[in-house]
């Protein structure tokens, strides 16, 4: 056989090994992260230990299975603050990632997403409506918005962010002036123009292309598909879902 081929057919196997033994810890980790919430209190500042609960390396199968619904309960029930600070840090994670969507940050916002989604049909219900309040609808001070408040702004943000939910030329759009497009009054220059006008031509047009998944009625523009787009908006619809639960 090809010299070259076994090398690159070893190279491969060895990538593979290392791929299924850096998930392998990272599983574990996760596992001992969420026993360790169960039994101890962990400080909000311990920066290194909850940053392992988001991962890269994890799956939604890890975090569903490190979070089932009986450990939620528990932890509700016998570490509540632990709870707490889980979704305020989750919640800070995503906002952050609004602010700033690199590539290098999609999977850490994927699995915060994963995180609420398994946390919140827990924490919704009835018995448990004094930590929701608590934990949502108190502000830390007067300065600061309740977290529910933060979490469903991002949410319907990470709907619409260019690069993992729309495609990025679909933020260049906005900008650009015709159908589809928002002009504001007096762009065109013209004297008395105070924009009405362009506005009642087309009563259906969308304004904001990047506000769209597909084209349709009100937008001719043409949307870049993937599958990753798809899975990312399936992840974000899952979590808006729990929201509303």
């Amino acid at each position: 056989q090809n010299p070259a081929a076994l090398s690159r057919a070893r190279l491969s196997r060895v990538s593979r090994a290392s791929a299924s033994m850096g998930a392998n810890s990272g599983r574990l980790k996760l596992k001992e992260a969420a026993d360790r919430l169960l039994t101890r209190d962990v400080a909000f500042s311990d920066t290194e230990f909850w940053n392992g609960l988001w991962d890269p390396s994890l799956s939604a199968e890890d975090i569903f299975e490190a979070f089932g619904p009986q450990i939620m309960e528990s932890m509700l029930l016998a570490r509540a603050r632990n709870l707490k600070n889980v979704i305020s840090l989750a919640v800070a994670q995503l906002c952050q990632f609004v602010e700033t969507p690199l590539p290098m940050y999609t999977d850490n916002a994927l699995n915060c997403i994963r995180v609420l989604t398994r946390v919140l049909p827990v924490v919704n219900e009835a018995r448990f409506a004094q930590f929701r309040k608590d934990t949502f609808w108190k502000a830390e001070d007067a300065e600061s918005e309740p977290l529910a408040r933060l979490l469903i702004h991002a949410v319907m943000h990470l709907c619409f962010v260019p690069g993992f939910t729309i495609d990025e030329a679909s933020e260049v759009a906005d900008s650009q002036p015709g159908r589809g497009s928002y002009q504001p009054p007096g762009a065109s220059g013209r004297p008395g123009d105070d924009g009405e006008q362009a506005r009642s031509d087309d009563p259906l047009r969308i304004p904001f292309p990047r506000i769209l998944w597909f084209s349709g009625v009100g937008s001719t523009s043409v949307f870049a598909h993937s599958k990753d787009f798809d899975a990312h908006r399936i992840e974000v619809l899952r979590l808006l879902i729990a929201i509303l639960s």
